[in-house]
């Protein structure tokens, strides 16, 4: 007679998701929107900030895992659709995860994405305006929740915003050249124009997934209800920081992607960050 406890983890091992992707991201590059519009596909799992600490104490604490090695284990059999786990990572919660459990922690995942923000002055206003209002997202907008300030400009708070940018792209960039990861470039200009439906047969083909998997829904059943909180001041803080900060423009404008932030301020210490 067989063992009831080994066909009861035999039933836990065989739940675990098989179709893995990853979604590395720096902050107000759309990463909310994407994920949204891919959990709703029905497919692609539901690709969250699963490493996200303060984010994630409460669920696990109530996970009873012991060890991240554990917890990666049990997002990847909770959180999966058809055996499909999507996960959201900014440098900072990856390099925390290695640091913590090593750096073969994400070796399973057969495919990268690397979504960014070809406007990074546009990206440093939203991200700066989002710190100082403490609203970050339209559902919260919606919720009700009110800006605990008005953002005003402030050069270079927005600049070491963007230098924060800059610093977890080159590192993104340095982890999958030195594992021979070639990601999927995403841009969020890209990502919030065009229909969703592509945006999810872009996944579905990376994981070598029948683009036909999420047929069933309708046309507007894939669309996010999280929307641009960009208003006009966003766009006149940016025409005055380019205005400002021309050196800084033309800097970053031939080295993003190539060098690291602290090089950078070690030329021009009034960006101290």
């Amino acid at each position: 007679m067989a063992n009831p406890w080994a066909n009861i983890f035999r039933t836990v091992n065989a739940r675990e998701a098989n179709k893995l992707y990853g979604i590395a991201f720096t902050p107000r590059s759309g990463s909310t929107y994407l994920g949204d519009v891919l959990s709703k596909s029905g497919c692609l799992g539901n690709p969250k900030e699963w490493f996200n600490p303060p984010l994630r104490q409460r669920m696990i604490l109530e996970s009873g895992c012991r060890d991240l090695k554990q917890y990666y284990r049990h997002v990847k059999s909770v959180h999966r659709t058809r055996k499909v786990f999507g996960v959201e990572l900014t440098w900072h919660h990856l390099k925390l995860a290695m640091d913590f459990s090593g750096e073969d922690l994400f070796t399973d995942i057969q495919s990268w994405f690397f979504l960014r923000r070809r406007d990074y002055v546009a990206q440093g206003v939203s991200l700066h305006k989002a710190v100082e209002s403490g609203v970050f997202h339209s559902t919260q907008a919606a919720r009700g929740v009110r800006p605990k300030k008005q953002a005003r400009y402030n050069g270079l708070q927005i600049a070491k915003h963007i230098l924060r940018t800059m610093q977890q792209e080159s590192a993104l960039k340095h982890y999958f050249s030195k594992r021979g990861i070639q990601p999927i470039p995403l841009w969020y200009e890209e990502v919030v124009a065009i229909d969703p439906a592509e945006l999810v047969n872009t996944f579905l083909s990376s994981l070598d997934l029948p683009l036909d998997s999420a047929h069933h829904l309708g046309p507007n059943e894939l669309e996010s209800g999280h929307t641009k909180l960009a208003d006009r001041s966003n766009n006149d803080m940016i025409a005055q920081f380019r205005e400002d900060h021309t050196e800084f423009l033309q800097y970053w404008d031939e080295n993003r992607g190539n060098k690291f932030a602290r090089a950078f301020v070690k030329e021009y210490p009034q960006y101290q960050l």
